[in-house]
């Protein structure tokens, strides 16, 4: 579609954590095991990173993203941890959900 497209050449400009979120979720979801080559949901995930969506989001957002790095290839997210980094130490512990902390000790 001209969204994912557009979202893995790093063309988004609409800066919703959520949907990029969605998109990275449901493409890793569908995608087959690679043969080793980048795959189409491995370049889309890296368009969204390159997006940098959990800057200036709400804590729940960066705790998702925490989660989700956990979950995807370093060799994909590796460069993105040291900004997803300080998006985590922005955000208040005191004020985060049981469900936001674990996803953050996971990603962490």
């Amino acid at each position: 579609s001209p969204i994912s497209s557009g979202l893995a050449l790093g063309k988004s400009s609409s800066g919703d954590p959520d949907a990029a979120a969605a998109v990275a979720g449901a493409a890793k979801a569908q995608e087959p095991a690679s043969n080793g080559s980048a795959s189409w949901s491995d370049k889309l995930v890296e368009g969204l990173c390159k997006c940098y969506p959990w800057e200036g989001a709400p804590g729940y957002e960066v705790a998702n993203a925490a989660w989700a790095f956990a979950h995807l290839p370093e060799s994909i997210v590796g460069r993105y941890w040291p900004s997803l980094l300080k998006a985590v130490e922005r955000v208040s512990l005191d004020s985060a959900s049981v469900h936001e902390l674990c996803n953050l000790l996971r990603g962490a």
